[in-house]
């Protein structure tokens, strides 16, 4: 976990949502996707990555793990991922792909703990969940589209999106209420662009 996240974030460090890097490994993705023989390293990174965060997620699910786990475990996978996607239709076919209500517990769990529960080691937990806000912030900057947003949002609606209460706005507000200031502002990226051009009940 520690190895994968040093290395996703210096790729993220080196991609920085650039156009020519990015097409270029989106092109490195489809080949490495479609099992070519050649070496893609950041491919097989970002693939680990993926995979170490599905794990986490099913662990998390299932009780298995807390809340610091699956932060720690899937902030590699989003800060290399949001760093890689330059269009909104890039940002909307990713997001079409991760488990329903992966993006919401994520949220959820980057719920900074009381501080006399003593359940987390606050400064490593307090880094990897800033970086993680900051991540999904980046995804939803760069998915500027109407469809793209639309695609965000419905992801935050949790595994049960049919539900009459709109779980996004919900779980943005809770972070609102208990994040530390020094997390506040990815926090506030988050919902800045996911309010823009959102349905009356978002808002």
């Amino acid at each position: 976990c520690d190895n994968i996240g040093m290395l996703c974030g210096l790729g993220s460090k080196v991609f920085q949502n650039n156009p020519l890097l990015c097409e270029q490994f989106w092109t490195d993705w489809e080949d490495y996707s479609n099992g070519s023989n050649s070496s893609f390293p950041v491919c097989k990174l970002l693939d680990a990555a993926h995979k170490m965060s599905m794990a986490a997620y099913e662990a998390h699910t299932a009780n298995r793990i807390n809340a610091e786990f699956l932060v720690q475990a899937v902030k590699p996978f989003f800060q290399l991922l949001s760093t890689t996607c330059h269009t909104s239709e890039l940002v909307e076919t990713i997001t079409a792909t991760l488990p329903p209500g992966l993006l919401c517990q994520v949220l959820l769990c980057c719920r900074p703990p009381p501080s006399s529960s003593g359940q987390y080691d606050d400064d490593t937990f307090k880094r990897s969940r800033i970086m993680l806000l900051t991540a999904i912030g980046r995804l939803a900057q760069f998915g500027n589209s109407k469809t793209s947003l639309d695609q965000l949002r419905a992801s935050l609606e949790g595994s049960h999106p049919d539900s009459n209460v709109l779980q996004g706005p919900r779980v943005l507000s809770r972070l609102i209420y208990d994040e530390a200031e020094d997390a506040l502002e990815p926090v506030l990226t988050i919902m800045a662009h996911l309010l823009d051009g959102a349905p009356r009940e978002w808002a």
